[in-house]
């Protein structure tokens, strides 16, 4: 939860990648294979270590979008598994996600 946490200190260009990142992996994943939270452990583990992978070999050269990438691997992960904590992490990053698009990517503010 670093990430978020961080997130709300970047500046608006910083949030503007890493919120890009997120949503630009999360549309392409669930155009192609359905929603993220009835995707088979399997398939969401190959997803999430995927992610990790791009976000690592990226962060040096753009670390926000890298960030973004790690966000979403941790929220494909969170979907299989059990628990409050999990539960209560999955939908702050959903109420992050939603209030992230209406405050900071220009095309939905207008």
């Amino acid at each position: 939860m670093d990430i978020l946490n961080r997130y709300t200190r970047w500046g608006i260009y910083e949030r503007y990648e890493c919120l890009s990142a997120f949503d630009f992996a999360k549309n392409d994943f669930e155009d192609e294979h359905g929603p993220i939270d009835e995707w088979s452990e399997n398939f969401a583990g190959k997803v999430r270590k995927e992610l990790m992978q791009t976000a690592k070999l990226g962060y040096s050269t753009a670390p926000y979008g890298a960030s973004g990438a790690a966000l979403l691997s941790l929220f494909v992960e969170l979907q299989h598994v059990p628990g409050q904590l999990a539960g209560e992490l999955r939908i702050r990053i959903i109420d992050w996600y939603n209030r992230a698009l209406i405050e900071d990517m220009p095309s939905e503010k207008y």
